[in-house]
């Protein structure tokens, strides 16, 4: 499936349900890729943030929640929580069945760094370590950047 088609079936698919919208784009191989969102369930309500698609070759999350989504934000809705959904972060990889996006990054949900010791940090930590402190990761593929600015601007 070209991601052009997913992202039209997305769309059409939560008219009237969410609020579906863009909140980035990137490039690859000469071609721009809608990174897509949508916002519904409950306005006002807890927030549940809902990713899929890491990995352009694992379809399964964002064909279900292009499937499902309707059924999702309803659901969230008669249970009083808002949901931010976040269906497919490697646009590239998806369209391309490849894991990692066309440029060959490792998008992933690469969020935070560990201070290990002052000054050794680190993005994972071994089940014997205890980080002295941790920040945000501000660095890493162009999807991953997106994906973090976006959820930083819903934090509260």
């Amino acid at each position: 499936m070209l991601f052009a088609e997913y992202a039209a079936r997305w769309r059409e698919s939560l008219r009237g349900i969410a609020t579906a919208e863009d909140y980035g784009a990137v490039v690859e191989a000469g071609r721009t890729y809608p990174l897509l969102s949508a916002a519904g369930g409950a306005a006002g309500g807890p927030v549940v943030v809902v990713t899929a698609g890491f990995h352009g070759d694992e379809k399964a999350g964002p064909l279900t929640l292009l499937d499902q989504a309707g059924a999702l934000c309803d659901y969230a809705r008669e249970r009083g929580v808002a949901l931010r959904l976040y269906p497919c972060l490697n646009p590239s990889g998806f369209e391309a069945h490849t894991r990692y996006n066309v440029s060959g990054e490792r998008p992933n949900n690469d969020f935070l760094r560990y201070e290990l010791t002052p000054g050794v940090w680190r993005g994972e930590l071994r089940e014997d370590e205890t980080p002295l402190s941790w920040k945000a990761y501000d660095g890493g593929p162009k999807e991953t950047v997106a994906i973090a600015r976006e959820l930083a601007r819903h934090a509260e």
